[in-house]
C-alpha cells in the first residue's frame, strides 16, 4: 500500500519559511555597519508614495550618565546580531505558539533563542542576546504615513513613536511591584503584535537568509524576496529599484560615483549569485547623474511554502544567452564565447557595436576585448528591443495616421470627380437629339 506523505513534505517545506511583519521587513530598523552598533545616532528614511511623504526615523539614544556600565551597552543603534535575535523570537512565536499570541513572550532558554538565530551557545553570545532585547526596548521609531495597521486597514497618518519591545524584564530583575522575576519576558508594541496576529506578514526563506554572510546581502535579500515572490503572478520578469531609494531602505550611505556604488553592492550581489537566488543585476542611467536604476532578475525563488522553483527569468536564461550569441554572430560570424564570459559583458559588447563605438571587423579577439571592458551603465538587450518595438509602434501609428489622411483626401477627390462626371453626362445627354440618343424615330 502506498503511503501518502504529501502532508509531511509540505510541513517540512514550511519549516524554512519565516513570516515577518511587513513594516519591520520593509523599513530599516538596524544598521549594517558593525562600527555603528551601540552608538547614538539615527537611521532616516523619507520616501514619496502617491504624493505623500513616508517618514521613518530610528533613533538610538545615548545612555544616561547614572546607569550601570552593564546597562549602558543596551543603548544606541541596533545591528545585525540584534536583528537575528528579534527574528529568532518571531520565528519561535510563528512555529511554537498558538494564534492569536498574547503578551508576554517568555524566553524558554537562551540556548533555544541562540539556536534559532544560528549562534553558538556561549556566555558571550548570551550577554549579547540579553543586550539585544534590551536595546530593542530602548530605541524609538518615529513614523508618519509609513506604519500600516492591518486591523484598521490604513496607514497611521498621524505622527507617532513606537518601540519593537515596550518592556523587557530579565531573570533576576525586579518588576514594577518590586517582585523578583524568575523568567525572561518581553512585551511587544501593541500594533506590531496586532499585525503579526492579523497575518500582516510576508514570507522569507529563513535558511537562505541565515546562510548569507554579509549584512548587506541579507538586507537586499529581505527587500527583494517579497518582490520576487510577487513576480510569479505578473508578466514582469524583474524588480526595479532606484539606487537612492534602496540606500534609504537598507540603510547604506549613498555614493556619488558609480564605481563606488557598484563596488559596495557587487560584494553583496556575489553572495546572492552564488546561492542561485539572483540571476542578474543591471544598472542603467537616470535623469540624475548621481542616481541609477537597478534591475534585479531573480534566479531560484521560493513559492511561499518553502518549495524552490525556477523563476521566469531563470527558465529563459539559456535562451537569453543564445539570443545574445546569435545577435553577436551577425557582426562576427565565427564568434565563439566561453562560458566564463557573463551575459552582461556580451550584451555590453553588442551595445558598443550597435552604437558604432567599435568596428567588429577590426576586433582581432572578441573575447579579449570583452574581458577588458570596464563596467558602466548601458541599456540591456531587452531594453533596447523594447525601445525598438516602441519606436516601431510609434512609426506604424504615424504611417497609419498619414495613410488615413491620404485616404480621406482620395475619397473626397473621388466623390468630387464622380459628381463632376454625373453633371457633365446629364448636361451632355440633355443637349443631344432623341433619335441620336437611341429613342423612336417619327416620319
Amino acid at each position: 500500500m502506498r503511503t501518502d506523505n504529501s502532508e509531511h513534505i509540505n510541513r517540512t517545506k514550511n519549516l524554512n519559511i519565516l513570516r515577518l511583519e511587513v513594516n519591520i521587513l520593509t523599513f530599516p530598523l538596524f544598521v549594517l555597519d558593525k562600527e555603528l552598533v551601540g552608538r547614538p545616532g539615527h537611521i532616516q528614511c523619507r520616501i514619496q508614495r502617491k504624493g505623500e511623504e513616508l517618514i521613518w526615523v530610528v533613533s538610538g539614544h545615548k545612555s544616561p550618565s547614572d546607569v550601570s556600565p552593564k546597562l549602558k551597552k543596551c543603548f544606541g543603534l541596533p545591528g545585525p546580531f540584534d536583528k537575528d535575535i528579534l527574528y529568532a523570537v518571531i520565528w519561535d512565536i510563528e512555529k511554537n505558539h498558538q494564534k492569536p499570541f498574547h503578551d508576554p513572550y517568555v524566553i524558554r532558554s537562551w540556548r533555544h533563542i541562540l539556536d534559532l538565530a544560528h549562534k553558538s551557545y556561549s556566555s558571550e553570545n548570551i550577554e549579547l542576546a540579553k543586550t539585544a532585547v534590551k536595546r530593542l526596548s530602548v530605541i524609538t521609531v518615529y513614523q508618519s504615513n509609513a506604519f500600516f495597521v492591518k486591523e484598521a486597514g490604513k496607514y497611521r497618518s498621524e505622527e507617532s513613536i513606537f518601540r519593537p519591545f515596550t518592556r523587557v524584564i530579565l531573570k533576576g530583575e525586579r518588576d514594577g511591584r518590586d517582585e523578583l522575576i524568575e523568567e525572561n519576558v518581553l512585551y511587544f508594541d501593541p500594533l506590531l503584535l496586532s499585525n503579526i496576529n492579523n497575518r500582516y506578514v510576508k514570507p522569507i526563506d529563513y535558511e537562505l537568509y541565515m546562510n548569507l554572510q554579509r549584512p548587506l546581502a541579507r538586507r537586499i535579500f529581505e527587500i527583494l524576496d517579497p518582490k520576487f515572490y510577487a513576480l510569479r503572478k505578473r508578466k514582469e520578469k524583474r524588480v526595479n529599484f532606484r539606487y537612492s531609494t534602496l540606500c534609504q531602505l537598507l540603510p547604506s550611505r549613498q555614493q556619488v560615483h558609480y564605481s563606488c556604488a557598484r563596488r559596495i553592492f557587487d560584494r553583496a550581489f556575489d553572495e546572492l549569485y552564488k546561492s542561485d537566488y539572483l540571476a542578474d543585476a543591471e544598472w542603467t542611467k537616470t535623469d540624475d547623474r548621481h542616481d541609477w536604476l537597478i534591475h534585479y532578475v531573480p534566479g531560484k525563488i521560493p513559492d511561499g511554502n518553502g518549495a524552490v522553483q525556477l523563476s521566469l527569468a531563470e527558465a529563459e536564461k539559456v535562451d537569453y544567452r543564445k539570443s545574445l550569441t546569435r545577435r553577436l554572430q551577425r557582426y562576427i560570424p565565427n564568434a565563439s564565447i566561453p562560458r566564463e564570459i557573463p551575459d552582461r559583458t556580451i550584451d555590453h559588447f553588442l551595445y558598443k557595436i550597435e552604437e558604432g563605438e567599435i568596428m567588429p571587423e577590426k576586433i582581432k579577439s572578441p573575447v579579449a576585448y570583452m574581458k577588458g571592458l570596464t563596467d558602466e551603465p548601458f541599456p540591456s538587450l531587452i531594453e533596447r528591443e523594447e525601445m525598438a518595438k516602441r519606436k516601431e509602434r510609434e512609426m506604424k501609428g504615424s504611417r497609419e495616421h498619414h495613410y488615413q489622411g491620404h485616404e480621406t483626401h482620395d475619397d473626397d477627390y473621388r466623390r468630387e470627380m464622380q459628381q463632376l462626371i454625373r453633371e457633365f453626362n446629364a448636361s451632355f445627354i440633355k443637349g443631344v437629339p432623341s433619335h441620336e440618343r437611341g429613342g423612336e424615330s417619327h416620319e
